[in-house]
């Protein structure tokens, strides 16, 4: 009997057109968009921010006793509009430590795991490993990080708790949408040779190898997020713009990266069969204590990926960016940092706690981006 409506249900849902996609790393379908007709058009709507840092002083602001600590409000301001995204990425560029750990910012990151929790408010849902500073406590301290990440419900991409898994892919089915997710870092702080297997390091053959995985796992929609670059730099150097073009000779359909700490140029790169790969070299800095004029705030990248069910095609609708800027002062007496979203409209209304400081700060950070992101002459449409 069971067997029997077992059959039903598949040949109901074949009928109707109900994709269902088991399997841990597969998002789960909103209800409303259960049914899926199948000469409709769904479209997924894909969000990266650059570093997520934590220096000593965040942490410390964020200090409700000991061993407590409350990043929520950081990100309130940003998440609404993370809310309003299926899956939002960014680069986690520390070690979340045990609560028996001593706590440290740069140069050897050890960080609260309240911090993830932070994240996981904000719309964090997927963290990229793959980074110079993730082997900061050596082999230990990452298998540690992954395992704080899996407990707060993360995926995760760059690196792997057993060597047995590196071949495997992420591939995430949002919607219908196959999605595989890769993410490469140019070297790692520490040389351990043995601990930096366990992390992804950027060649020509890893790209190579890890997209024709992709695309055999059937991915019908692969992005790539390089941490590579001169730190500090506004504009790529030929080593970045190498490993693009590669990643966009192998398959990739977008490619996004961080590490430099400032934000650096957007681009299309066209490919063999006529359509063009949205590149963008570095999304600076979403978070940290860098207070400096163009690493006090980044850009963060939202991209429309559609399916045509009926066509059977994936293709991109939209980009857009959004400028960020992090606010470091008090808010109702406390003090607090804050990443706040910048947009022309924005910029007339800034908030009172703004001191003039920071408004001229935050006003110089929105025009500097607007105009590096757009030095390699596209244009981008504003997020608001």
């Amino acid at each position: 009997m069971k067997i029997k409506s077992a059959v039903i249900i598949f040949f109901v849902s074949l009928f109707f057109g109900v994709l269902l996609f088991p399997g841990k790393e597969i998002a789960t379908l909103p209800p409303k968009l259960k049914k899926v007709v199948r000469d409709s058009i769904i479209t997924v709507r894909i969000t990266a921010a650059g570093d997520l840092m934590c220096h000593s002083t965040q942490f410390n602001y964020a200090m409700v006793s000991k061993d407590s600590f409350n990043f929520k409000p950081v990100f309130d301001s940003i998440k609404s509009y993370f809310d309003s995204s299926d899956f939002v990425a960014g680069n986690l560029e520390t070690v979340i430590a045990d609560s028996d750990s001593a706590y440290s910012g740069y140069p050897v990151f050890n960080t609260p795991e309240d911090f993830l929790s932070g994240l996981k408010y904000a719309g964090f849902n997927h963290l990229i490993l793959a980074n110079n500073h993730i082997l900061d406590r050596e082999l230990k301290g990452l298998l540690r990080t992954i395992k704080k990440v899996k407990k707060f419900g993360f995926s995760f991409s760059g690196a792997v708790e057993n060597l047995s898994k590196k071949d495997s892919i992420k591939i995430f089915n949002i919607k219908g949408i196959k999605i595989a997710f890769l993410s490469f870092t140019y070297f790692t702080n520490n040389p351990n040779r043995q601990a930096r297997k366990y992390v992804e390091i950027i060649s020509r053959a890893a790209l190579r190898r890890r997209i024709a995985l992709a695309n055999k796992g059937g991915a019908e929609f692969v992005i790539v997020y390089f941490h590579f670059g001169k730190e500090y730099e506004r504009f790529p150097n030929a080593v970045q713009k190498m490993f693009v073009r590669e990643a966009v000779r192998d398959g990739a359909d977008l490619i996004l990266a961080s590490h430099t700490h400032t934000v650096q140029p957007a681009e299309f790169i066209k490919r063999e069969r006529g359509d063009s790969v949205f590149v963008i070299y570095s999304m600076g800095n979403f978070l940290s204590n860098q207070r400096w004029r163009y690493s006090d705030g980044g850009v963060v990248i939202s991209v429309e990926v559609a399916k045509d069910f009926n066509k059977d095609s994936v293709f991109v609708k939209k980009y857009s960016y959004l400028p960020v800027w992090v606010f470091k002062g008090k808010i109702n007496s406390k003090r607090e940092y804050l990443v706040y979203p910048l947009s022309k409209r924005r910029l007339k209304n800034l908030p009172k706690f703004f001191t003039q400081e920071d408004s001229v700060s935050a006003i110089k950070s929105f025009f500097d981006s607007d105009s590096i992101i757009h030095a390699f002459g596209i244009k981008l449409l504003p997020a608001f």
